[in-house]
């Protein structure tokens, strides 16, 4: 479980290629913009959480993917505010702690949860009710460097499709992505359809809609792209077991890997950082896009009357 980074705090990801700032707010979140109180009206708005993806590791503010998701809706005509309050190392139930910290603020129209199976490696139900409030993790002004000819390196030996997935199948996270479960497997995802049920409901009962939009992870991206074979491999096998489960409980699953792999295999472009597997800026790109069409797909209709110029 991540911790929210201190407020106005600045910090510098030093990479091989770039250098990229990041900046938070005063609530120590990686977002720019103003978001008023009480929200305004004809104005659609939308909390996101969820974790480094969501905030946006690896990226320059303007490349991640929930700025482009805003910017594609304000192209289209739609007026929309979207918070984003992604968290390096959230699991969803740290991401529900946040939803009950900002929501009876913002009153949001829909709460976004970026889910990634990182998230049901660690999720666990608490034993008590979480409550809305996080220490800062960090301080103001540490410049945190990478290792960047360990960085390389990394980088040159996964360059290999069949390299990267077979690797990660090597780890004892391939229990998650397997027909036959382990019993912590099993474990970790009836404490995952809980921690959703959770927030669900929660969102439910401030007035707010709740959707899931699943993002995989590169070696999902690789193995479906390329047709991967491995022992008991499905690429596919968290959104089936997790939009079933969404379906029943009355909440979109959006999943987005069926598109990121046709993309890889038509052009072949790097979606993520092979070293630590997050999203490059090509690849925040195209998850945007499509989450703005899956947004305005479920959602269009319900957006207020005059948010269309």
């Amino acid at each position: 479980m991540g911790r929210p980074y201190a407020p106005g705090s600045r910090y510098l990801i030093h990479m091989p290629d770039r250098t990229v700032e990041l900046r938070f707010n005063a609530e120590g979140l990686r977002d720019t913009a103003i978001h008023p109180v009480p929200k305004p009206a004809g104005v659609f708005r939308i909390l996101l959480v969820g974790d480094s993806f969501t905030m946006g590791a690896d990226n320059r503010y303007e490349e991640i993917w929930p700025v482009l998701l805003e910017h594609s809706l304000t192209e289209k005509g739609f007026r929309v505010d979207i918070i984003n309050s992604g968290i390096e190392s959230f699991d969803t139930g740290s991401e529900l702690i946040m939803m009950r910290h900002l929501v009876p603020k913002y009153h949001p129209d829909l709460v976004l949860a970026a889910f990634l199976p990182n998230d049901i490696f660690d999720n666990h139900v608490p034993d008590a009710e979480p409550h809305a409030a996080f220490a800062p993790a960090l301080q103001a002004g540490i410049s945190i460097t990478d290792f960047q000819s360990l960085y390389l390196l990394k980088s040159l030996l996964l360059r290999n499709d069949f390299v990267y997935t077979g690797v990660y199948w090597m780890t004892s996270r391939r229990q998650y992505f397997t027909e036959k479960q382990t019993k912590h497997a099993a474990e970790q995802y009836a404490a995952t359809r809980e921690l959703l049920s959770q927030a669900s409901r929660y969102a439910s009962s401030e007035g707010s809609r709740f959707a899931v939009a699943s993002i995989p992870q590169c070696f999902q991206v690789l193995a479906k792209a390329r047709n991967l074979r491995l022992p008991g491999l499905a690429a596919d096998l968290v959104d089936a077991r997790l939009g079933q489960f969404a379906a029943q409980r009355g909440f979109p699953w959006l999943p987005s890997l069926g598109t990121l792999a046709a993309y890889y295999s038509a052009h072949g472009e790097d979606l993520y950082y092979r070293a630590d597997g997050h999203f490059t800026p090509l690849g925040n790109r195209i998850f945007g896009e499509w989450l703005a069409g899956e947004v305005l797909r479920v959602y269009g209709a319900d957006f207020p009357t005059g948010t269309v110029k």
